[in-house]
C-alpha cells in the first residue's frame, strides 16, 4: 500500500498527509488482506521514544504515524519551514495562539477522534464494514461504548468489545476473538504506550484489520464518556493540553515535557543549520 510522505522529528517519522490523504490511506488499509496499524503521535511519543527503543520500534513498524498533537506542526514548520533560529523559535510558538494556522504548512493535519476516528466509522459503516473496541473507559464498559458508537453512526457494525486489562491469557482469548470477528477496523484505546506495543504484537497474529491507537478517546463524550472537549478556540489555537491540564491538574507531570520538546527541537535545528 502506498503512503504519504514523511518527515523526521526528533528520529521519528511523521506523515505529512492532509486529513483526506490519511482516510484514503486508512480506507485502503481496512480493505487489505493483511493487518496494519495507525499510530497518532503527540510530544510524549516522541520524547519516550528516544530514550527507549522498544517504543521506538513500535512507532516505526506502524503504517502510518499520523501527528495528533499541534506540537508536532509547530516542530515541523520550525525545522522544515524556514532557517531555524531562537526569533524563529520564539515566534513560530507564538503564531501557534494568534495564527495556528501558520503553524500547519508542513504537517496540513492534526489527526484526533473527532475528525479521523469518526471519519473512518462511518466509511466503514458504508461498506458495509465492522469495528472491534478494544479498551477500559474510566466511568463505562467498553461494552457501552460499542453500544453508544453502533446508535451514533448509521448502519455501523460492532463486531465485539474486548477489555483493556490484558494479561498474557487475555491477549490469547483477544486474538481468538479478532481471528474469529474479522474486523476492518481495530479501535485500541489502552493508553501509550501499551496500546503501540499491543498493536505491534498482535499484527503479526492476525490475517487482516487495521488498528488505531486511541489512548483515551472512549472516556471523551463523543464516544459516549464523560470527559468533555475543551472549547473549538482552545483547539485551533492548540491550548487544548492546558484544558485538559486545568480539569485534571494530576497531568503536570506528564506536561512537563512539552518544553524539554521544544528544547530538543531548538537544539535539532541548531545541529541542522551548522
Amino acid at each position: 500500500m502506498a503512503k504519504p510522505k514523511s518527515i523526521d522529528i526528533l528520529g521519528t517519522a511523521v506523515s505529512t498527509a492532509t486529513l483526506d490523504e490519511g482516510l484514503t490511506a486508512a480506507t485502503k488499509a481496512m480493505a487489505a488482506s493483511k493487518p496494519s496499524y495507525i499510530v497518532l503521535p503527540y510530544v510524549e511519543f516522541i520524547m519516550r521514544a528516544r530514550s527507549d527503543a522498544t517504543i521506538q520500534n513500535a512507532l516505526d513498524q506502524a503504517y502510518l504515524r499520523l501527528p495528533n498533537g499541534v506540537a508536532l506542526n509547530w516542530a515541523a514548520e520550525y525545522l522544515y519551514g524556514g532557517q531555524p533560529g531562537l526569533w524563529r523559535l520564539v515566534s513560530d510558538l507564538f503564531q501557534i495562539v494568534v495564527k495556528p494556522s501558520s503553524v500547519h504548512q508542513i504537517l496540513p493535519a492534526r489527526f484526533v477522534s473527532s475528525n479521523f476516528t469518526f471519519a473512518l466509522l462511518k466509511q466503514a459503516a458504508a461498506n458495509g464494514q465492522s469495528v472491534f473496541l478494544i479498551g477500559s473507559p474510566k466511568r463505562q464498559s467498553i461494552e457501552a461504548v460499542g453500544a453508544y458508537l453502533a446508535a451514533r453512526v448509521p448502519r455501523l457494525q460492532v463486531a465485539g468489545t474486548f477489555t483493556g486489562q490484558l494479561n498474557e491469557s487475555k491477549e490469547k482469548d483477544l486474538v481468538v476473538k479478532l481471528a474469529a470477528a474479522k474486523p476492518a477496523l481495530i479501535l485500541v484505546g489502552t493508553g501509550f504506550p501499551r496500546q503501540e506495543l499491543l498493536m505491534q504484537r498482535l499484527v503479526g497474529q492476525l490475517q487482516s484489520g487495521l488498528m488505531i491507537g486511541e489512548g483515551g478517546s472512549f472516556d471523551y463524550q463523543n464516544f459516549g464518556g464523560h470527559i468533555k472537549r475543551a472549547p473549538a478556540w482552545m483547539r485551533r489555537s492548540g491550548l487544548e493540553w492546558l484544558w485538559r491540564l486545568i480539569r485534571e491538574p494530576w497531568r503536570l507531570g506528564r506536561q512537563l515535557v512539552i518544553p524539554k520538546f521544544i528544547w530538543c527541537v531548538y537544539l535539532e535545528g541548531r545541529r541542522q543549520r551548522n
